[in-house]
């Protein structure tokens, strides 16, 4: 029987919908107004590991979510909006043709 071999990349679902944000400034009546620039990408969702969450807590993140996203979508973003939040990210691993965006919540008010 032929053996069917799946990269990581084949292997994700690819069915979450984010938007990965910079930071962008125009100047209006000689005003700096700073806004967040996004874009639509596609993204498997998956659990933040224990070891990242515990580490993260230490130095004072509270990692929440992480995304794995395809390493062509990846623009040294900021943020990334899911489900009408916003997400810092707060680290990333370059795993070759994917990229891993673990991201904590921003305190909006």
């Amino acid at each position: 029987f032929p053996v069917t071999i799946y990269t990581t990349v084949l292997m994700m679902l690819w069915n979450e919908v984010i938007e990965l944000g910079n930071l962008s400034q125009t100047v209006v009546s000689g005003e700096v107004i700073n806004s967040y620039t996004y874009r639509t990408v596609y993204a498997d969702k998956q659990w933040v590991r224990q070891s990242e969450y515990y580490e993260a807590k230490q130095i004072g993140l509270k990692p929440e979510l992480m995304f794995v996203i395809r390493s062509s979508e990846f623009s040294n973003d900021e943020r990334v909006r899911y489900e009408s939040k916003e997400y810092e990210i707060l680290r990333v691993f370059d795993k070759g043709e994917t990229i891993e965006l673990v991201c904590g919540a921003l305190n909006n008010g």
